[in-house]
């Protein structure tokens, strides 16, 4: 029988953690970090991981000086390892049916995140941002907005820094801004952010949770500690997040995409063409729309939900209108990146889900030639179907080609393709001058490619053979 050992709570937030035994699960980038953070708070770590890592030379050394221990492979499934640990930190990337996960849950075992782990020593207050879209581009854009006001301020989470690997940067007076994705979520207990910002939800990652209600309820987790002196940032007439925020003791501030209703409470709006936002009754303007440098309507509204997060920070307002006027924007998000023959190209391959690819076409003007193709997460493709009033031809390929065609038929002209490239060839062939050709995949690109990133390179460098330059 599995034990745990001590009666002191484990890894408290501002407890000692010197000498507590613990397993981290999955050695990618955010388990390697954590690991790191555990030694060097003191800890006996054992390393797991089920396929064979790529570890850094500071925890290889580790391992060799026997302080602490690395199971790979079949061995890293086996039960026997959790016998004497006093916690299982768990990777973003491993799922809750994972044997060891189900052990150390019967074995009352405690089976926290990473970002719930490296939460308890982040030391001033944090600024967490999710949603199914736009999590990049809000969290660069706060980190921007932050630095632009001179003030102390960190960027980690889901954009690819694990929060891990920054806490020990984390002065009183330093706000750090988290990027938090559902998986990360899903085993928190104590984090609790100051600012805690729901953007949008929509399905996604169906093929880990199976139901929508299950994907909200992860997303959920990030208010379970917030009090009356946090804020919650939503946006406003959501009826999810209205429901949340009727149960949330937390200031509420509001986002939308039109003008801030006399009576209604702090939050930024839409007026005349201009961002606004509210605080303590003081309504004040901070930047035509036209000004923003970002492309899109969801990029609107990602910069309404920043400046909403940061009315807690009371920036000032030159600093806010510098901030957005410099913001160019994350890269293979709607990302213009070259012209051929007077027709542009637009990189969106960040665009994994459906909400993502129609929220990219709501923004963009047509004619729209657009590439859907990848690997599915199990989304149902009828959506797509109310968004094609600017397309005149989508050109579907990859695993999911076939699905995303016959989704689509009777509503717009589909051409098929195999490959991503000869998606786009075809494209090329399709676009007249003045349209846009917008990869906008509404897929994963792991039936081609490692990661979006790879997929949205070789776009690039597709647009950059063939004659286009960066616009």
């Amino acid at each position: 029988m599995l034990t745990m050992s001590g009666s002191t709570p484990i890894l408290s937030p501002r407890g000692n953690w010197r000498g507590a035994r613990v397993a981290v699960l999955g050695l990618g980038r955010s388990g390697i970090a954590a690991a790191g953070l555990l030694m060097d708070e003191g800890c006996t770590v054992l390393l797991l991981d089920d396929g064979e890592p790529r570890l850094p030379r500071t925890l290889l050394q580790a391992i060799e000086e026997g302080t602490h221990r690395l199971s790979t492979g079949a061995s890293a499934r086996e039960v026997s390892a959790l016998e004497g640990l006093d916690a299982l930190v768990v990777s973003p990337g491993v799922g809750g049916d994972h044997p060891l996960i189900e052990a150390a849950e019967k074995a009352h075992i405690p089976v926290w995140s990473e970002l719930e782990v490296a939460s308890r020593r982040v030391d001033g207050p944090m600024i967490l941002v999710t949603g199914t879209n736009g999590k990049s581009t809000t969290v660069s854009l706060i980190h921007h907005l932050l630095q632009t006001a001179h003030r102390n301020s960190l960027l980690a989470g889901n954009i690819g820094t694990a929060l891990s690997g920054v806490v020990d940067q984390a002065g009183p007076d330093t706000i750090t801004v988290v990027e938090a994705s559902s998986f990360q979520l899903e085993r928190i207990e104590t984090l609790h952010p100051a600012v805690a910002v729901l953007l949008n939800l929509a399905p996604d990652h169906l093929d880990r949770y199976g139901d929508f209600d299950a994907y909200v309820s992860a997303k959920r987790r990030m208010l379970e500690n917030l009090d009356d002196e946090d804020s919650f940032v939503f946006p406003a007439g959501d009826a999810t997040a209205e429901t949340w925020s009727a149960v949330c003791s937390s200031r509420k501030l509001r986002f939308q995409p039109s003008p801030i209703a006399a009576g209604e409470e702090d939050g930024t709006g839409l007026q005349d063409g201009w961002l606004v936002q509210r605080s303590g009754g003081r309504e004040e303007r901070i930047l035509p729309a036209s000004a923003l440098p970002l492309l899109g309507q969801h990029n609107l509204l990602n910069a309404l939900a920043a400046l909403a997060a940061l009315l807690p920070f009371s920036l000032p307002l030159e600093a806010l209108q510098r901030g957005l006027r410099s913001f160019r924007g994350l890269e293979h998000r709607v990302e213009s990146v070259g012209s051929i023959d007077g027709v542009r190209y637009v990189n969106d391959s960040k665009a994994t889900n459906v909400h993502a690819a129609t929220a990219a076409l709501r923004g963009l003007e047509g004619p729209i030639v657009l590439l859907l193709g990848g690997r599915g997460k199990g989304e149902d493709y009828s959506a797509l179907r109310e968004s094609m009033e600017k397309v005149v031809a989508v050109v579907c390929y990859g695993e999911e080609g076939e699905r995303l065609g016959r989704s689509l038929e009777g509503v717009v002209t589909v051409h098929r393709a195999g490959t991503m490239i000869e998606a786009a060839e075809r494209a090329r062939e399709l676009a007249r001058r003045g349209d846009t050709v917008l990869l906008s995949p509404a897929c994963t690109s792991y039936d081609e490619f490692r990661s979006f990133e790879e997929r949205g390179q070789r776009f690039k460098q597709w647009v950059r053979e063939h004659g286009g330059g960066v616009q």
